[in-house]
């Protein structure tokens, strides 16, 4: 049924070596000014490093992709 799910899978220029996709949450660890801090990106660092090879995060005023 999810064979697929930890096979590569290539998005134009971008190669993921699986399919595990970590959705937009809201953490709250943005600056008042909804600006992206030091916290933010260590808490998306750790889920990338946790084999979610493929982040979006969308709750400040920047949007990012960590693949």
């Amino acid at each position: 049924m999810f064979e697929k799910l930890f096979s590569p899978i290539k998005i134009k220029d971008m190669e993921l070596k699986n399919r595990i996709i970590l959705p937009a949450m809201g953490t709250k660890f943005s600056g008042d000014g909804s600006e992206v801090t030091d916290k933010l990106i260590d808490y998306h660092v750790a889920r990338v490093k946790g084999r979610s090879y493929k982040c979006l995060h969308t709750s400040s005023t920047k949007t990012f992709l960590i693949p």
